[in-house]
Order: structure tokens, then C-alpha cells, then sequence
């Protein structure tokens, strides 16, 4: 990530040695010049870009990480077409299942505030580039979702109990969203009911109703 991004980064004229955060208003100003990318703009793209990527520090300021930054060009890029860019978070992040950058601990501790079985979300992976389904029927399980670039489609890594693997294929050119919804629909015995409350992202999303088979 560090030779790909050189000569074009948010993160200004430093290497990713030296710097490996930035204030948020130092990102939105290096972000417009190279990606044109203007993220002073209030609309929802915009505001779930932000979401995604910043962090409030003790001082109460949003910082970017680069670490952060670049899970989530790898994840939701190539950045060859901004808009398109945006376009696939906020798809993504509308959902009330996706919980973006949390940890399992994190994911665990909100599956198990649930007393119902079927509870699931979606987060991203420590793995770059992959996604995790985070589920609770009689324990909690954690399955991941991969992602060829070169195919342009997702599969999801299923362990049964035999402790063989089983790989769930979607269409080439899915979208996440549609992927997770094709598993909610084939794969009942999953038992994805409903999506875990508590993603940080409902709020941009207050007036977008779902409906889950």
C-alpha cells in the first residue's frame, strides 16, 4: 500500500513511516487535490465516506489513520472512479447489518446483548480486502467474506461440522449488499434473521426502511 499510493496519498509529502495519521481537516484538503474527492461536502456520499474512515481521538478531533485508509481503499476501491467509490460505501454502509471497522470482541459483545438466536452483522475483516459474517445461533461464529478482484466476485467461507469447507459463490459484478441478500434468502440454515443494532452508521440512514425475508 505504502509504494502505491506514493506520490499521491492523503496523508501529504511524508512517508507512511513518518506519518501514519492525520487530522480530518488536513485529509479533506490533500483528499480534494488527489482523488477529487471533496470531503468538506455535506452530502450523504460524503458524510458516509467520513463515518468509515475517521475516528475521534481524546481531544474529540476526527483523525485518519492509514492503516484505516488504506483497509478501506482495498476493501471498497480501486479509487480509478471516485464516484463509483463512494457510491459502493454507501451502499454498503445503509445497510443496518454492516458495522464497518470493529473488532470480534466488539462484534461478540453485540451479538450476545441479543437474547434471540439468528442475530448476524457484517464487519470488516482484519484480512485486507475481506469482509467478516458475524453470527449468533447456539454459539457465535465468525465466517469470512473474500473478495477476487480479478473475477469481481464475493464467496463466503463456510467451516461445517466435519470441519470441511464449504464455499459459497456469488455472481460476477455483485454487490455486497446483493450478495448478503442471495445468503439471507439459499441459506436458511444459517439462521440469519436479523440484522444485530447497534451500527454507528443507522443514524445517516434514519428514513431508509429494509425489509429481510
Amino acid at each position: 500500500y505504502q509504494r502505491r499510493v506514493r506520490g499521491a496519498s492523503p496523508f501529504g509529502d511524508h512517508s507512511s513511516s513518518a506519518r501514519t495519521k492525520c487530522h480530518g481537516h488536513c485529509f479533506s484538503r490533500s483528499s480534494s487535490n488527489s482523488f477529487k474527492i471533496d470531503l468538506l461536502d455535506s452530502s450523504l456520499l460524503i458524510l458516509s465516506l467520513k463515518a468509515l474512515i475517521c475516528v475521534e481521538n481524546n481531544h474529540h478531533e476526527l483523525i485518519v489513520s492509514l492503516e484505516n485508509w488504506g483497509k478501506v481503499t482495498r476493501t471498497f476501491g480501486p479509487l480509478v472512479d471516485p464516484a463509483a467509490f463512494l457510491e459502493n460505501i454507501k451502499t454498503t454502509l445503509e445497510n443496518p447489518w454492516f458495522h464497518g471497522n470493529i473488532s470480534q470482541e466488539e462484534a461478540e459483545d453485540l451479538l450476545n446483548a441479543h437474547s434471540i438466536k439468528g442475530a448476524f452483522l457484517i464487519r470488516l475483516s482484519s484480512q485486507p480486502g475481506c469482509f467478516t459474517l458475524s453470527r449468533k445461533k447456539q454459539k457465535i461464529m465468525h465466517h469470512r467474506i473474500s473478495h477476487d478482484s480479478q473475477r469481481d466476485e464475493f464467496s463466503l467461507h463456510l467451516t461445517t461440522n466435519k470441519n470441511e469447507v464449504r464455499i459459497l459463490v456469488g455472481d460476477k459484478g455483485e454487490h455486497l449488499e446483493s450478495f448478503v441478500n442471495r445468503i439471507l434468502i439459499k441459506e436458511k440454515d444459517l439462521s440469519l434473521k436479523f440484522p444485530c443494532k447497534g451500527s454507528k452508521f443507522a443514524c445517516l440512514f434514519a428514513n431508509v426502511k429494509f425489509k429481510y425475508v
